[in-house]
């Protein structure tokens, strides 16, 4: 096939014979001028952009709040924890020191009510 036989891209203005021309680029007295926005336009988008800068600041103020309570929370139930982990190795060295005197019973049911009461906080 020849090359002058290809196609040029290009579209014939009468669509007759065998010269093409290129197609005419739009001119700018089409009638399509840009659309710009009006005050009134302008001055609505510039509230919401306000609007939706104060939303995502007290957003952010309330998953700060937020992150300070749960660490608080957190705190909180750690200390828990470890006074359990302390009054579980101290019944536990109570029981390994056993008398006859009946100590231990006294001090493990003290124990009970004070474990029932942490767990019953950290439900």
């Amino acid at each position: 096939m020849w090359s002058s036989s290809l196609p040029t891209g290009t579209v014939s203005t009468e669509r007759s014979g065998e010269q093409t021309y290129p197609v005419d680029p739009p001119t700018a007295d089409d009638g399509e001028r840009p659309v710009y926005p009006t005050r009134t336009e302008l001055e609505a988008a510039a509230r919401d952009r306000d609007r939706a800068v104060s939303e995502a600041k007290q957003l952010r103020t309330q998953v700060s709040m937020l992150r300070t309570e749960l660490d608080r929370e957190r705190s909180e139930r750690e200390q828990v924890v470890e006074r359990y982990e302390y009054l579980l190795a101290d019944l536990q060295r109570l029981e390994t020191e056993r008398d006859s005197s009946g100590t231990f019973e006294r001090v493990g049911a003290r124990l009970d009510t004070m474990v029932e009461t942490m767990v019953g906080y950290l439900r």
